[in-house]
């Protein structure tokens, strides 16, 4: 009988430090389709897991696990395109990914409320390089020569970029 009670006690104490290594996605604009999660390395360098998940009514759950924070990227299929949201994925703590895939928010723990504050000051760099993303891919759908593009585009994005990269950093330190 302790062996049981012990067994059981232990398997609620297992399920209970699993059910914290969700992200809930609740996402209006998406309906029934599905997403892919793209977990990276703590380097940010590689590609660690990758999962496809399938939404209904715009939601569903995904399963992580580790002992280190992770970047997720999340792949969404859109009528105006392809677009990728950022979450940051925490040991033990639940996140909810909610909104639009071009309106989004990060709630569910005071790590997430905080890093959501510091995504609101980057929001307009992210804007300004995502428009040229777009830019980019509706002009080369259009015919228009790539390598010319990148001339072009691609010094803007790069700044755009390396401007939130260094600000990420700041906010980690």
């Amino acid at each position: 009988m302790r062996k049981i009670f012990l067994s059981l006690a232990l398997a609620t104490i297992f399920a209970s430090c699993n059910s914290k290594n969700n992200m809930t996605v609740k996402l209006s604009d998406v309906g029934n389709d599905s997403i892919v999660v793209n977990v990276l390395t703590p380097d940010l360098r590689d590609l660690e897991k990758k999962e496809t998940i399938i939404l209904k009514n715009g939601e569903g759950v995904f399963h992580f696990e580790g002992e280190k924070a992770r970047m997720a990227i999340i792949h969404v299929n859109t009528p105006g395109g392809r677009k990728a949201l950022e979450v940051c994925l925490v040991p033990g703590e639940n996140c909810l990914l909610t909104g639009t895939t071009t309106n989004y928010k990060v709630t569910g723990s005071a790590f997430h409320t905080d890093y959501e504050a510091f995504r609101n000051t980057i929001s307009e760099q992210e804007k300004k390089r995502d428009s040229l993303m777009n830019e980019f891919r509706t002009k080369v759908q259009a015919g228009e020569n790539r390598d010319s593009l990148v001339n072009i585009i691609g010094p803007a994005f790069d700044s755009l970029q390396e401007e939130i990269e260094k600000k990420n950093v700041e906010y980690i330190k």
